[in-house]
């Protein structure tokens, strides 16, 4: 076993739609988890699909099967220190990606 793992919108559909590379991954982890928002990602994905109510039982399984990660105070200043900094070193990236 490895650590404890957050997945971004991206991943967690990779690992959705059983992609080997991530599932493996994915397998060696202690925890996985999902932020609080990638979560809304994937139910609002699942409600927007052709496929809406079989695409939101397999995100809902998902999303028991994490634990969710919660934006808090501390969060919001971890967020902002961070951004920043990569900003500084002229390496912003997109801030939903923070």
């Amino acid at each position: 076993m490895s650590g404890r793992v957050a997945l971004d919108t991206d991943v967690a559909i990779m690992f959705l739609n059983g992609n080997e590379t991530i599932n493996a991954f994915l397998a060696k982890q202690i925890e996985v988890c999902l932020p609080v928002i990638v979560a809304g990602e994937l139910i609002f994905g699942a409600l927007n699909s052709k496929h809406a109510e079989q695409n939101l039982a397999r995100h809902r399984k998902l999303i028991q099967k994490t634990q969710i990660l919660t934006i808090t105070g501390e969060t919001a200043g971890t967020y902002a220190k961070t951004r920043l900094y990569l900003k500084k070193k002229g390496k912003p990236i997109p801030e939903n990606d923070l």
